[in-house]
């Protein structure tokens, strides 16, 4: 992203999973309280998480002003969507296994897709977006959980809608493709 070069622009990596089809969000917010971002809205389908790097800023954890770069914002689901922002590639198992206890029906195989926010205050018109970034002049909480919704529910249809192909493929499988073929040609 060439954005993301610029002096002012602050480049925040998203990445959601669909690892099982039911999260226990009662229990998790429960046992990480002092982390939850409470509700704006009577929306009970999801939680937000917020967690602060310490190691990356002692100081401002010290005084007690928080660098909002340091922080890492999980959006978790009912129904098995988990949305991780500005959390590394090496940390995120950290914060799947914290939702992992809560979770029911998990998946022989996560799905993960890989997004990007970039944050550019400069920025004339307040949001842009591509396939998987999205430059906005200010990522706020609640862009968090707007951007959270939109890829928790898409990576979960995407697993429900292959699973409906797979098992119509299965009871019309050579009928099915021969169709197919016939008419997209």
């Amino acid at each position: 992203l060439e954005y993301a070069q610029e002096d002012e622009a602050r480049l925040v990596p998203v990445k959601a999973y669909f690892p099982c089809t039911s999260i226990n969000l009662k229990s998790l917010q429960s046992q990480n309280s002092f982390n939850v971002i409470p509700p704006t809205s009577r929306a009970t389908n999801y939680v937000v998480l917020r967690y602060y790097d310490v190691k990356g800023d002692p100081e401002g954890f010290k005084t007690g002003v928080i660098d909002e770069s340091h922080c890492h914002y999980m959006v978790v689901f009912q129904y098995g969507s988990i949305v991780l922002f500005n959390v590394s590639d090496h940390e995120a198992d950290g914060y799947l296994k914290i939702v992992e206890r809560h979770a029911s029906g998990l998946l022989p195989e996560m799905r993960k897709d890989d997004y990007a926010v970039v944050e550019r205050p400069a920025m004339e018109k307040w949001m842009e977006g591509g396939l998987d970034f999205i430059i906005l002049k200010d990522l706020s909480i609640d862009g968090i959980r707007t951007i959270g919704s939109v890829l928790g529910q898409s990576i979960a249809l995407d697993y429900y809608i292959r699973q409906v192909c797979t098992r119509y493929f299965h009871i019309h499988g050579y009928e099915t493709l021969k169709y197919l073929f016939k008419n997209l040609h």
